[in-house]
């Protein structure tokens, strides 16, 4: 699955049109040739009494799971909304360009976090700031997402030609970076999106580019430094209103505190 035109990585084919606000979201399918959900199930439909699907597409499944619950006294039966949606990939990108200072002739690294205004269906205000997000396909490796996903965004030859492949055979992938790669891209972590209720995890990954990327379009992007982002994070105007870019974006700012602390 792929939304053209927004922060999505390019996964497919393009299907049918729709329009958010001032952008159009072009979905696309990848891997699937029916209209039934490819990702995995949650773990808890092993452990259900019975489970309906309510709603299913090639891009999520809801279900009405009936469970037991054990209390002091007796077990009872209670009914969970389940809601599955396919893996996803989160990009922070970090721009490390030297500029040069007269005082003493040396090279300073200037850090810009490069993010990108995105209107959410379900969060109001406008346009939030968020990583590049992108959908895994199913079996493919979390990490070959995230290249093509840089790649595609920003115009730059990622792909490194590493001992890693492109399709996993494991049920849920660590989403690992191979040392080939280790010099530009950092993996953040792996994280459940509804440890409660559903199915879907999403990839965190940092990429350090030493030349600037990306356009300087404000429309389409927009940079801060280190300091703007940590204050982003902590101020409760909702700059940043993702639980998920929260996260990601705060293992990001801690890595690179910590590797500027130990250079």
């Amino acid at each position: 699955m792929d939304y053209q035109h927004s922060h999505f990585g390019s996964l497919g084919t393009e299907k049918t049109s729709m329009t958010v606000g001032e952008q159009i979201w072009i979905p696309s399918i990848a891997a699937s040739t029916s209209d039934t959900f490819d990702g995995r199930p949650s773990l808890r439909q092993n452990n259900a009494h019975s489970s309906n699907v309510v709603a299913d597409s090639p891009m999520a499944r809801c279900t009405v799971q009936t469970l037991s619950q054990s209390g002091q006294q007796s077990t009872e039966s209670m009914d969970w909304i389940f809601f599955d949606a396919l893996d996803r990939v989160l990009v922070v990108v970090l721009e490390q360009t030297s500029s040069n200072n007269n005082n003493n002739n040396n090279n300073k690294a200037e850090s810009q976090w490069l993010l990108v205004p995105q209107e959410r269906l379900a969060i109001p205000g406008g346009a939030h700031l968020m990583p590049l997000e992108a959908i895994v396909a199913p079996k493919e490796s979390p990490f070959i997402t995230a290249q093509r996903l840089v790649e595609r965004r920003l115009g730059v030859d990622v792909m490194v030609k590493a001992t890693i492949t492109a399709v996993v055979d494991v049920d849920l992938p660590t989403g690992q970076v191979p040392d080939e790669a280790s010099a530009n891209w950092k993996f953040l972590g792996r994280f459940h999106n509804l440890p409660d209720h559903g199915g879907g995890v999403t990839y965190g990954y940092l990429f350090t580019s030493t030349d600037t990327v990306g356009s300087s379009d404000s429309a389409q992007y927009q940079r801060l430094s280190s300091s703007q982002l940590r204050n982003a994070l902590l101020q409760q105007d909702a700059t940043i209103a993702d639980i998920r870019s929260v996260a990601i974006l705060s293992l990001a700012l801690q890595y690179q505190s910590l590797q500027e602390q130990s250079t």
